[in-house]
């Protein structure tokens, strides 16, 4: 848990700092955590594939889209994991990835 907290902690710093590669850095960390927590082997594996493509999409839509950091922390997920409410958290996800497709659009 501490882990996530952590990531949580340097997304706050460089979203307050407008640095768009470390928060994106602690975000990634922060989602692979969560799966390497979740000890899906194929998940990690996909995650891992994928995370150069990820990382740059994410930027390119960041930076094009003036999207602001702040918003972009995953408290509520944070605190949904630490009570252990999977319906939370899942639906914390599911919001997520629905957003995060308008921004792919």
């Amino acid at each position: 848990m501490n882990v996530l907290q952590d990531c949580i902690n340097q997304c706050q710093c460089a979203a307050e700092k407008g640095d768009i590669e470390k928060f994106i850095s602690a975000d990634i960390t922060f989602h692979k955590s969560i799966i390497k927590a979740a000890h899906n082997q194929l998940m990690e594996d996909l995650y891992e594939h994928m995370t150069d493509s990820l990382y740059a999409s994410i930027r390119d839509v960041m930076i094009a889209r003036h999207i602001d950091l702040k918003k972009e922390i995953h408290y509520e997920l944070l605190g949904a994991i630490r009570e252990k409410n999977t319906e939370e958290a899942t639906r914390f996800v599911n919001e997520y990835i629905i957003d995060l497709k308008q921004h792919f659009s």
